[in-house]
């Protein structure tokens, strides 16, 4: 006889795994900035200042040299050398298929590799990528008109990542919300009781409402986490988003699901209206992808699910890793808080202003 204790193990097992999988169970095994360097001075023929980023997996480090700067990614231990090539190679297809925006290109070594393998406790990947300067949006005001224009720019890169495939660009990670149903036991561990009873409800949302659709819905490659720290601004540009950044979660999914993220970020920015900013950000991105407003309603559940995911796996692995602890609850502070406030307003209210600008968007 299967126990529910028995259940629950195998429901922990599979979040452990997935979570594994994506590089965020264990804390970072942190390469010397001594390595890279030299590293960096015989593979690339690159010397200079080297100056460490904070980040939740991966070690990237900023480059000054010649002048000018470089970024050196190395992957998680949890990440293959099929998905980092993955990653490269959707900023390679953005490059030569737009010129909207700026994408970091990768900078090959002497002898011509993209890729440089690194021992450690495990192999990890490096990767030296052009330098993108700009404003990075969370960083700078933002009005409704400029909500807008992100959104579209956001729309137009998935419209031209439509064409592109990879053979690893299906795989495990933990922020592709289709693992919800497989990372939803986490929230029982936490001992943050009012987190759990919110996060419960957005999943069961979610579950309801959204995974039963999800063969339905359309899927291609997104950049996975259109966020406002992931977007590059110009106040004086017509366009306003003038560079994307970071295609650490690039992944074959649901492609409402690269909407959800960024409106995630935009809950509860206008204190008067918690959905506001994020349906202004909607209104260009429908703009510029097409999208039936029977699934465009789905991005509301799937906006509240993804801002519960990001609150639940960062208070589970900060409970597990004080040493990151500080870094964790930086980017998920104020997530409870939203969650809150998105859960308050009817999700039929929600649903009926996004059918709206479904509905009424030019194409």
């Amino acid at each position: 006889m299967i126990t529910n204790d028995a259940i629950k193990k195998s429901r922990l097992s599979a979040a452990l795994s997935l979570l594994d999988e994506s590089g965020l169970v264990n804390g970072k095994d942190e390469i010397s900035p001594a390595l890279v360097k030299n590293i960096l001075n015989i593979r690339y023929g690159l010397e200079g200042e080297l100056r460490r980023l904070p980040t939740e997996k991966d070690d990237s480090f900023i480059l000054t040299c010649d002048g000018g700067h470089r970024l050196v990614k190395i992957s998680s231990s949890g990440e293959s050398r099929g998905v980092v090539e993955m990653q490269s190679a959707v900023m390679e297809w953005l490059n030569n298929h737009t010129s909207a925006w700026e994408v970091q290109n990768v900078i090959t070594t002497l002898d011509g590799e993209s890729i440089v393998p690194i021992q450690t406790k495990s192999v990890r990947y490096l990767r030296v990528l052009t330098y993108i300067s700009g404003d990075i949006m969370a960083t700078v005001p933002v009005d409704e008109e400029q909500l807008i224009l992100t959104g579209r720019a956001a729309g137009e890169i998935d419209m031209a990542l439509r064409g592109f495939a990879h053979q690893y660009d299906l795989h495990p990670l933990v922020w592709d919300l289709a693992n919800v149903p497989t990372l939803e036991i986490l929230q029982e561990e936490l001992t943050d009781e009012n987190l759990r009873a919110l996060a419960a409800e957005a999943f069961e949302r979610f579950t309801r409402n959204v995974v039963p659709l999800m063969g339905e819905l359309e899927t291609q490659v997104i950049h996975g986490d259109f966020s406002p720290y992931n977007v590059l601004v110009s106040a004086e540009s017509a366009d306003f988003v003038s560079g994307i950044i970071d295609f650490g979660d690039a992944v074959r999914t649901c492609v409402i699901f690269e909407p959800a993220v960024s409106v995630c970020n935009l809950l509860g920015k206008w204190a008067d209206d918690p959905w506001g900013a994020p349906l202004a950000y909607l209104r260009g991105y429908l703009s510029s992808y097409q999208m039936s407003p029977a699934h465009a309603v789905l991005i509301a559940d799937a906006a509240t699910a993804r801002l519960a995911l990001r609150a639940v796996v960062s208070q589970w692995r900060a409970q597990r890793l004080p040493d990151r602890r500080e870094y964790i609850e930086s980017h998920a502070k104020h997530d409870r808080d939203n969650l809150a406030m998105a859960l308050a307003t009817p999700v039929s209210d929600v649903q009926a202003r996004i059918h709206h600008l479904s509905a009424t968007s030019s194409f």
